[in-house]
């Protein structure tokens, strides 16, 4: 159609307060113009744990001037929370989904391979991932982290851990202990936390109370360190 037509058009639209059908859209389209997070953690943590806050903030910065939405589902265990997938992809209410938290041998990778649901990967395996990945770079920071102490004087220097079963988890202590071999110090005593600040306290009880001596410590997330 010619421009000028075009303009009255979209005058017209606007006068009258018109806007796009979504379920149009995604009829004629064969879209859902959403895209799918399902977060494995009690819904709490969404308001403790700042790094949720951000994230869920940076990928509506993307979707919203796309006219996508973010379908957020929260879920308590791992069961519940493989469910959901086949929940979103059974009933065709999302596009994509963001795969977060990733475990060792996780199910859901190999559940989003069957639906044929497309993925992106959160910190993935750095040795492959059948998904595209966005990853953090832990490893610098962490090695900052631990020359700041060595820079100190500490020589006996502690980590507190993630799970172990994440994946996330395990790159950082390896980070933190490659950085200590790198400095000619031994790793310190290891405790395991979950990433949430009950963790973090549980932590630093075991670690005053602990036979192994440490003088620093450092921490695999803000909350457990606080």
């Amino acid at each position: 159609m010619s421009e000028s037509t075009r303009r009255r058009i979209l005058a017209a639209a606007y006068e009258l307060g018109w806007v796009p059908s979504l379920r149009g859209r995604s009829l004629s389209g064969k879209r859902n113009f959403a895209v799918g997070l399902v977060v494995q953690r009690p819904p709490e943590v969404l308001s403790s744990d700042p790094f949720f806050a951000s994230f869920i903030s940076g990928v509506e910065t993307v979707l919203e001037p796309r006219g996508q939405a973010l379908v957020l589902q929260m879920t308590a265990d791992a069961v519940s929370g493989t469910e959901r997938y086949r929940r979103l992809a059974a009933e065709h209410r999302v596009d994509g989904v963001f795969l977060d938290e990733i475990r060792i041998d996780d199910p859901r990778i190999e559940l989003l391979e069957q639906l044929g649901m497309p993925t992106v990967a959160i910190n993935s395996d750095e040795a492959g991932s059948p998904f595209p990945s966005v990853r953090q770079g832990y490893r610098r920071g962490i090695e900052q982290l631990v020359a700041h102490l060595v820079g100190l004087g500490h020589k006996h220097i502690a980590h507190v851990s993630g799970g172990m079963d994440f994946i996330h988890a395990r790159q950082r202590q390896d980070a933190w202990s490659s950085a200590l071999h790198a400095a000619g110090l031994e790793p310190g005593p290891i405790f395991e936390g979950d990433f949430t600040l009950g963790s973090g306290i549980a932590a630093a009880n075991s670690l005053l109370t602990s036979s192994r001596t440490a003088t620093a410590v450092v921490c695999a997330n803000d909350l457990m360190a606080i």
